[in-house]
């Protein structure tokens, strides 16, 4: 088994999602967890849920990005961190009391929107332009982003199919074999993948 795999099968995830350390410090326990173990910060979320997609588990990776989208709609928004257990917006404990977890976190919203663009989507950002490397699971069905600014260029990406493995790239129509768009594109453009599981 390949050192990703073993890693991403091991890790310990809790109902709400992975936690940034495992187990509980000896000071803190389910009642009391401590505000930097043992508890769901979004920030560390995203970049599970990539390195999951990178390594081809889709499904951990599915699993991670429907839990961030269901704290963030229970919560009405995206906080610094949850309990790990129970899903509630929860500060955790430190120095002997209980802190508040912040509303209204970009880092928590960009580690769901990393999941989307960098994992769901595969987009890495090159000096060439953007290559793509998807992970589309199965039963999530057709996935569209619009209105990508890419430099002087707007993007309408879609996904079709499941899997990890791109079928067909179409730029426009037409196919692509190197799965990229490039920096000199302007205007208006369409991007089309069919994915499959390989």
């Amino acid at each position: 088994m390949r050192g990703s795999a073993r890693i991403l099968r091991t890790a310990h995830v809790q109902p709400y999602g992975v936690v940034d350390v495992y187990p509980h410090f000896v000071r803190y326990g389910d009642d009391r967890p401590g505000r930097h173990n043992a508890i769901v910060w979004p920030m560390v979320q995203g970049l599970w849920a990539c390195a999951a997609a990178h390594a081809g588990d889709q499904g951990r990776f599915a699993t991670e990005v429907t839990t961030l989208a269901a704290l963030a709609n229970a919560s009405g928004g995206f906080y610094e961190i949850y309990n790990a257990r129970t899903g509630a917006v929860d500060g955790g404990w430190q120095t002997g009391w209980h802190w508040v977890s912040q509303e209204n976190q970009t880092w928590s919203a960009t580690a769901f929107l990393r999941m989307i663009y960098a994992g769901l989507f595969g987009m890495t950002y090159t000096t060439g332009g953007i290559s793509f490397t998807p992970t589309l699971p199965s039963g999530w069905g057709d996935v569209t982003l619009a209105g990508v600014r890419y430099r002087d260029a707007t993007l309408t990406i879609t996904l079709r199919g499941s899997g990890n493995v791109v079928g067909t790239f179409a730029l426009d129509g037409a196919a692509s074999p190197n799965h990229s768009v490039p920096t000199s594109l302007t205007g208006a453009h369409t991007v089309e993948i069919i994915m499959t599981d390989g």
